[in-house]
Formats: C-alpha cells, sequence, structure tokens
C-alpha cells in the first residue's frame, strides 16, 4: 500500500534520521523478505523488521540502544508471550491465566467513518519473554550472524515472528518486550487460512529442534 509506505518513511526520517529504509514486498514470502533484509543491513549496527501499516508516534531511542548493546539480548518488541503455548499461538495462557503469561502493551487504530479511533491493549508486566509478535521487531545487528529466517521451511507470511523469536530464545538469548514506544497499528491481526499452515510446521518444527539438540546449562 503506496500510502503506507509513504507514512512508514515518514516517521523513520523523524525518529530514526540516518537510517537505511528498505521496502521488500514483491519476495515470495515474509521469511526470504526478511533475510534479504539482513543481507541489505549489513553496516548497520541495528535493525528494525516492521510492517509498514503502522504509526511509530514515540520512541525512548536511548534505552532502547542501551537493552540492544547487552550481549545476551535477543530481538525487542511491544506484545509476546513469557512461555509459548503447545498451541503455538502466543497470545494464549502457558500454566496460567493469559495476563500471567503475555506480557507487553500495543496501540490499535482503524477507520471509524470519516475519522481514526485509536486505542491500547495491555496484555501483561514488560518484560523478557519467549516470543514477541513481529509487528515490530528490533535487534542488534551481530545476533543476525547467528540466526535467519528459515525459508526452507516455512512459506507465505505468518509464523516468521514466532520462530525467529523462538530460536533466539533456544539459542540462549534474551527476547524483550518495550515500554518506551509509542506506536498505532491498522492491523488487527485475524489468522490465514496459510496461518494454520505454518502453525503446524513450526510446532513439527520446534520440537524437532528440541528433540535434536539441547540447551547448555
Amino acid at each position: 500500500n503506496a500510502a503506507y509506505r509513504v507514512a512508514t518513511t515518514n516517521w523513520i526520517n523523524k525518529l530514526f534520521p540516518k537510517s537505511d529504509i528498505h521496502f521488500l514486498i514483491d519476495e515470495p514470502s515474509i521469511f526470504v523478505a526478511y533475510n534479504k533484509g539482513i543481507e541489505l543491513t549489513k553496516d548497520n549496527k541495528y535493525v528494525c523488521f516492521v510492517h509498514e501499516d503502522i504509526d511509530l508516534v514515540d520512541i525512548n531511542k536511548q534505552k532502547l540502544t542501551s537493552l540492544l548493546n547487552k550481549e545476551t539480548t535477543g530481538f525487542v518488541g511491544v506484545a509476546g508471550s513469557v512461555k509459548l503455548d503447545p498451541s503455538a499461538c502466543w497470545w494464549i495462557a502457558y500454566n496460567g491465566t493469559p495476563r500471567e503469561n503475555l506480557s507487553g502493551r500495543a496501540g490499535h487504530q482503524q477507520l471509524d467513518g470519516d475519522k481514526i479511533k485509536r486505542w491500547y491493549n495491555t496484555y501483561g508486566e514488560i518484560g523478557q519473554v519467549e516470543i514477541l509478535d513481529g509487528v515490530i521487531l528490533f535487534c542488534n545487528r551481530k545476533l543476525l550472524d547467528s540466526i535467519r529466517w528459515d525459508e526452507s521451511t516455512f512459506g507465505g507470511w505468518d509464523f516468521y515472528d514466532i520462530s525467529i523469536t523462538w530460536e533466539a530464545n533456544f539459542k540462549r538469548f534474551k527476547n524483550y518486550t518495550f515500554k518506551d514506544i509509542k506506536l498505532y497499528h491498522w492491523g488487527l491481526g485475524y489468522p490465514r487460512d496459510t496461518w494454520e499452515d505454518n502453525r503446524r510446521k513450526f510446532i513439527e518444527w520446534s520440537t524437532s529442534k528440541l528433540n535434536g539438540t539441547t540447551k547448555e546449562d
């Protein structure tokens, strides 16, 4: 959507004025697109993978970069789950109520007549999580030396966020939700048919990794 891309370019230039911007909308899948983005950002210290349909209003860059500079940090986002439910749906509780398991907060927006309606959802306590929703994902470029999207297993546009943040956690990096950010997302996240396909693939893929490799203590 051209209007989204203009809006995205505007907030990036305002908040991150020296950034390189790449819209990879013609790739066969988001897994391929984001891997290509990794190759295009070799000279950057920090990388942000983001949906084009958000408005990022404000962010504390000093706190964000401090978190990203920690050697143990994986990805930083706005919402996720402390422990991924066996169904692989991040918004479902795991050994507790959703509020106990979920983390973060995120803004949403939609047209209401000729006006834009905006609201914020608070999911749970901000902090370390196993996986993150992919509406926006920040990381230190060094993290991407050891992690890539598995484009040979997955296709389409779903479970890219669950798979990559799960793998970062599996490799003993720490993912976090971040509170000092204000954004509004146009999309409301309704699953597509391909979402179910990738959900099944993810369960098999992650189970195989767990059975084949043991984390070091």
